[in-house]
């Protein structure tokens, strides 16, 4: 591009801002004068011009686990917490055995991680006293 076509562009977007500045001055009285027929009407409008900045959006929630609640498969809480969503690697949905309890890093806290029957040996208890 050459300078010539920089200046045409220059010159193009101040007259863009001229003649949109000029719109806004002549559509301004008109939404002024609207909103006053309908406040007469007993409508309660304002007039209020955005800032150009958009809000930042705030996630609805936390995705994690609260610590004071007992995991709905398992019924009973853990160290760190968890919730169902643990679960979703499981075929058949049920608590940890003790195994499955050491590689993810939990403890039962309170009770004893007794799943199974032949599990009954407290040897093999995974818990944590509340």
């Amino acid at each position: 591009m050459t300078t010539s076509t920089l200046n045409q562009i220059k010159q193009l977007e101040e007259q863009l801002a001229t003649l949109s500045a000029n719109a806004h001055e002549e559509a301004l009285p008109q939404a002024e004068g609207a909103i006053e027929i309908l406040e007469t009407l007993g409508y309660q409008y304002s007039l209020v011009q955005d800032s150009g900045q958009k809000l930042k959006r705030t996630r609805g929630g936390t995705r994690k686990p609260r610590a004071d609640r007992d995991c709905p498969i398992c019924l009973s809480q853990t160290t760190p917490p968890h919730d169902g969503r643990h679960h979703k690697n499981q075929t058949i949905k049920g608590p940890f055995t003790v195994e499955e309890l050491r590689e993810k890093g939990l403890t039962i806290v309170g009770k004893p991680a007794v799943t199974t029957t032949e599990q009954n040996d407290q040897s093999s208890w995974a818990f944590e006293e509340a």
